[in-house]
């Protein structure tokens, strides 16, 4: 027996819960499509829940038997709209658009240690710019 992935475990649990919702894989797409098993049988994209992902394919199947869970008490089940919108992951901090080019430059510098450090951090650029040339402000226009 091979072992399973996140993705056909989480199937496999909707299905042992007899669970209102389920999950597929469609063609051509890195994302798992959720349906429901009975009608009205609406069926949407989870733009969070890459496939490849075993702990987002987990979560997922936690969010449905949960969802599952509360429309047989009587609640509303399922918030399709929070399969819409991308999972933001701790790790990945946005940019805001008032970062400059030496606020990138001292971070990049900061976090060159250790066993993946460039050894070209410094060196120039192709056409003779250098990282310094980063920290030198906006250019005036005359």
């Amino acid at each position: 027996m091979r072992p399973r992935n996140g993705f056909e475990q989480a199937q496999l649990r909707l299905r042992l819960a007899a669970c209102h919702y389920r999950i597929k894989a469609l063609d051509r797409s890195p994302y798992g499509q959720v349906y429901e098993a009975r009608p009205p049988r609406r069926q949407q994209a989870a733009r969070g829940v890459r496939l490849g992902d075993d702990n987002a394919c987990q979560e997922l199947a936690d969010l449905l038997l949960a969802a599952d869970k509360d429309r047989r008490a009587g609640g509303p089940g399922l918030n399709w709209d929070r399969l819409a919108a991308p999972k933001l992951r701790a790790e990945q901090a946005p940019v805001s658009e008032g970062t400059t080019w030496g606020e990138i430059r001292a971070l990049i510098l900061a976090d060159s240690g250790g066993e993946k450090a460039s050894p070209t951090v410094g060196a120039p650029f192709r056409g003779g710019a250098s990282p310094q040339m980063l920290t030198m402000g906006p250019v005036q226009k005359s």
